[in-house]
Parts: C-alpha cells; sequence; structure tokens
C-alpha cells in the first residue's frame, strides 16, 4: 500500500468509527451487531498511529 492509499483507508476507517458511535446511542439494535467488529477494525487504526 503506498502512504496516501493508507491514509485514506485509514480516514475512512475513523470516519466510520466516529459515525458508528454517534449512531449506536440512538440505534444500538441496529448497530449492535455491527458494533464490535467496527470497535476492531478503529482499534488497529490505533495501533498503526501508535507504532509511526
Amino acid at each position: 500500500l503506498s502512504v496516501s492509499r493508507l491514509g485514506v483507508v485509514r480516514g475512512t476507517l475513523l470516519v466510520v468509527g466516529h459515525y458508528h458511535r454517534s449512531l449506536a446511542r440512538s440505534s444500538v439494535e441496529l448497530w449492535g451487531p455491527l458494533a464490535q467488529p467496527l470497535q476492531d477494525l478503529v482499534g488497529l487504526v490505533g495501533l498503526v498511529d501508535q507504532e509511526e
């Protein structure tokens, strides 16, 4: 992956994570099944940021 592509992927995951947290408050039933996978992805992005 190029640096720019990695940045786009990371940015997309961060946006998804942000909206997921916002939507989860009002729509737990809908987002419940997706909560853990999305949190795992956001966590992985956070680990990548720490390593850099």
